[in-house]
């Protein structure tokens, strides 16, 4: 109570300021390069060890979901990411023990780009069959904006998919201790049906002033699309 009433009394604090995104896991993402004497097959038969291994592991909710570029042929294809998902902290250095003991460092070479990103579901997509469209959106909030400001934009879009049917699955991830940035990821069945969602969304009445009031909270960098497989 004590350290509401003091943000109560602070005029550079507002009702925004205390709501919080309510995260439900974490996410690390690995970004990965092809050695050279490697290929896209090597990858694809490392997976079932993959799976394999992290069965011996007790935590439930473990999910890697391997991306690649959607505009490469696969024979093109050098660099790729992997999403790891898991909901206690105590596993985020399984993924990468896993691949240690596998080798995987003899078909590729991975970086962990983002690590133990708090994430929560605005949308399941509970049909989502692999491959599919993941898209990811890296974005900031305009000053002095923040996840309070935003919330009920995102209600309010949240609310219009849901109405409008749109198989469309929606999450939001922020880093421990930094909610100045957020990184958005839409899942799609396929690039055809992405296309069809967003002509569908364009038509709905309220769907360009919740799209204006995105654009006056944030700033995002171009979106990027990838071929997701998941792994289970």
């Amino acid at each position: 109570m004590l350290s509401c009433s003091e943000g109560l009394n602070n005029p550079q604090l507002g009702v925004r300021d205390f709501i919080k995104p309510k995260f439900s896991y974490y996410q690390s993402i690995f970004s990965c390069t092809l050695n050279p004497s490697s290929n896209l097959s090597l990858v694809e038969s490392f997976v079932p060890k993959l799976l394999t291994e992290m069965q011996l592991y007790n935590d439930q909710f473990r999910t890697p979901i391997f991306l690649f570029p959607t505009s490469e042929n696969s024979s093109s294809i050098q660099f790729f990411k992997i999403i790891y998902k898991f909901q206690q902290l105590e596993a985020s250095e399984e993924m990468i023990e896993a691949m240690n003991k596998l080798n995987f460092n003899n078909i590729a070479l991975c970086d962990e780009e983002l690590r133990n990103i708090q994430s929560m579901n605005l949308i399941n997509q509970t049909k989502l069959k692999s491959p599919y469209i993941l898209e990811i959106l890296n974005c900031k909030y305009i000053a002095p904006f923040n996840y309070g400001s935003f919330k009920s934009y995102i209600d309010d879009l949240i609310n219009i998919v849901i109405s409008s049917s749109l198989d469309i699955g929606m999450s939001y991830s922020e880093e421990v201790d930094q909610n100045k940035e957020f990184m958005w990821i839409n899942t799609f069945s396929s690039k055809s049906s992405r296309k069809k969602i967003s002509n569908k969304w364009l038509s709905q009445p309220r769907a360009k002033e919740v799209q204006s009031s995105f654009l006056e909270h944030s700033i995002c960098s171009e979106s990027k699309l990838f071929d997701a497989y998941k792994l289970n």
